[in-house]
């Protein structure tokens, strides 16, 4: 069961003095919150080819992220990007992603001036036809 108080149902375990305006406190407060995002941290390129060239000589995954304070996760992809930049593993190499990218911003460029194309050539081929008395005759003289 419910009552009306202001337009609204509001149900009956709330007191009718609690439903009094006038007894009613207003806070006013600033609330500020921060929330912690953590950020990806980046590496150089240098320091990536160096644990790189030392995982392939065979040091483990666990002593490198112990000593430079990398996620054993990050050095785990860079493994395995480092075994397909080496050819030991089937995937596409680093240095070609690059070119690839490129290739296809290139090929979506094409697409859509290809599009503005085949419709500004069928609007002038359109089967109407030119009136006369438009603008498109030639000055004479």
């Amino acid at each position: 069961m419910s009552r009306s108080c202001f337009g609204k149902n509001v149900p009956n375990f709330y007191r009718q003095s609690d439903l009094d305006p006038e007894k009613w406190t207003t806070y006013v407060s600033l609330v500020v919150s921060y929330q912690e995002v953590d950020v990806p941290k980046q590496f150089s390129a240098e320091l990536r080819r160096d644990v790189n060239a030392r995982l392939l000589a065979g040091e483990s995954v666990r002593s490198l992220a112990e000593e430079l304070s990398i996620s054993r996760a990050t050095i785990y992809k860079w493994k395995h990007q480092a075994l397909i930049d080496a050819g030991k593993r089937p995937g596409t190499k680093s240095f070609e992603v690059d070119t690839l990218a490129q290739a296809r911003r290139t090929i979506r460029d094409l697409e859509a001036e290809l599009a503005l194309v085949k419709a500004a050539s069928d609007l002038f081929n359109a089967n109407e036809p030119i009136s006369p008395k438009a603008s498109s005759r030639l000055p004479e003289g």
